[in-house]
């Protein structure tokens, strides 16, 4: 839903990144099929990668000279996290430093952290580990600007709750 919106307000470029080949493919057909019907010039590339290869992830923001990162790539179903506390902590916590890293030193513009309504006194691993990255985040906010006053990267973060038509969504 959030790649659906971004193409709304027509930036001039829109990489597509998710470890997952078959939902990649599935968002890059759709959207590919709905700027066809359009006017909309939008150039929309799709890339497999894990937000926990900071290499890859700084490479790729350097390539394509990425300005924002909506960074919502995490493990999400407190269940599922809950009987792989090691993956949701790699992925949740480690994963958004290594992208957040990779933001700073591509000196991307805005990196805006997707979190979860779970993470507000979190009672779950899967709360927690999005608990941490929002303090990890707002943590390097706060220390870029103490160091540069004119820091080159603007951390957000906004949590989400379930939403309709997403992966994993409920009504």
């Amino acid at each position: 839903e959030l790649c659906r919106q971004i193409v709304l307000n027509k930036p001039q470029k829109l990489i597509l990144l998710d470890v997952s080949e078959a939902q990649l493919y599935e968002i890059h057909q759709e959207l590919s099929e709905t700027l066809q019907e359009t006017t909309n010039p939008l150039s929309v590339e799709a890339l497999i990668g894990n937000v926990q290869n900071g290499m890859l992830m700084s490479h790729i923001l350097r390539k394509h000279r990425v300005q924002t990162i909506y960074h919502a790539a995490a493990y999400k179903h407190v269940p599922m996290v809950e009987n792989n506390v090691i993956a949701g902590v790699t992925n949740n916590v480690f994963g958004t430093y290594e992208i957040a890293q990779a933001a700073i030193y591509c000196k991307v513009e805005t990196f805006v952290l997707i979190s979860t309504d779970k993470a507000v006194n979190p009672t779950s691993v899967m709360g927690a580990t999005k608990r941490a990255a929002e303090i990890y985040v707002q943590s390097l906010n706060n220390l870029l600007s103490e160091i540069e006053a004119d820091s080159p990267t603007r951390f957000i973060t906004t949590r989400f709750g379930n939403v309709l038509g997403s992966n994993g969504s409920v009504i």
